[in-house]
């Protein structure tokens, strides 16, 4: 895990500059109406206790924080703190535009750090793609890795962040619909999701005789077993896995307000040293061993640095 030392290091600075902030305010009006240095000591609060949060890797406390120190008290460091936060949970699109607010808001930042955060933006744009989401019917809400995006028919596509990223659709009177989906940079893509009604839906009950199986339905992670759902009526596909046994796989079709129950006999895993491929990649991780010292021994153990390295934005992290 990262340490929390490098993440908060641009924290540091800006509380300082947050709180030196206020209390210059505070030494040039004494005067000021109390609620006035209600307002200012809450901000203060909220602005401390999300650099604290974000520390903690907490970024969804962290966030909320923030938003709620700059809805008072709107000063540009603490936006630089909303679009740091936003980076970290992987929203990269406000991200963008909480950085590109911050520059605007921030006319005397220094040039060095200007570009940046120019750099950061840069970044997180080529880390985007846009998808498109429909359903076959319309005003099901869509949620993407747990926060909610809006109601289909959605007005454009999303610009999400590489990597996998967890869609659910929601409408009552149908099934909740869930699809994992990988988001390749730079590459735009469509995702139709047909939502069963709920009438047609089937009950399927998966059990292990192993304790704290985890159990996947359609490829979806569902909890560890026993796990009881509603699904749409036809095919699924089951897993159920365990540290130390074999993955049990089986295919189950659901009729229409059908209940299944199914029991999972997991197999204790082979050891790797009764495999047959054991023995034949054994012998060749020698002779290939014996290659790599060579070239090693050749080379000086000299290791190239690792490429793509942003120095100017490590300061930022």
């Amino acid at each position: 895990m990262r340490s929390s030392a490098r993440p908060i290091a641009a924290f540091v600075l800006f509380a300082a500059l947050f709180a030196g902030g206020a209390d210059a305010a505070a030494q040039h009006g004494r005067q000021r109406q109390p609620a006035e240095e209600g307002i200012e000591d809450r901000a203060r609060r909220h602005f401390e206790t999300g650099a604290l949060l974000y520390a903690e890797e907490n970024f969804e406390g962290a966030l909320a924080a923030f938003e709620e120190s700059y809805s008072l008290r709107p000063v540009p460091v603490v936006l630089f703190n909303v679009a740091q936060t936003l980076r970290r949970l992987n929203r990269y699109d406000e991200a963008i535009d909480a950085y590109q607010r911050y520059l605007e808001d921030e006319p005397d930042l220094p040039a060095e750090r200007r570009t940046a955060v120019r750099s950061t933006v840069a970044e997180l744009s080529r880390a985007l793609a846009e998808v498109s989401i429909d359903t076959d019917v319309a005003g099901v809400q869509i949620e993407v890795d747990g926060r909610v995006v809006g109601m289909t028919p959605l007005d454009a596509p999303l610009r999400l962040a590489a990597g996998q990223r967890q869609i659910v659709a929601r409408r009552d009177g149908y099934l909740t619909v869930r699809e994992t989906l990988r988001v390749a940079p730079g590459e735009p893509q469509s995702l139709t999701l047909r939502m069963p009604q709920a009438e047609t839906a089937g009950t399927l009950t998966v059990r292990s005789d192993v304790e704290s199986a985890l159990v996947r339905i359609d490829g979806l992670e569902m909890g560890v077993a026993p796990v009881q759902r509603r699904l749409g009526q036809g095919g699924h596909q089951v897993e159920v896995s365990a540290s130390g046994y074999e993955t049990w796989r089986q295919e189950v079709v659901l009729a229409a307000r059908q209940h299944r129950d199914l029991l999972a006999d997991l197999e204790p895993a082979r050891a790797i040293y009764e495999e047959w491929w054991f023995w034949a990649a054994a012998g060749a991780l020698v002779v290939g061993g014996l290659v790599v010292a060579v070239v090693v021994a050749s080379s000086g153990g000299q290791a190239d640095p690792i490429p793509g390295t942003l120095g100017t934005v490590a300061a930022l992290r």
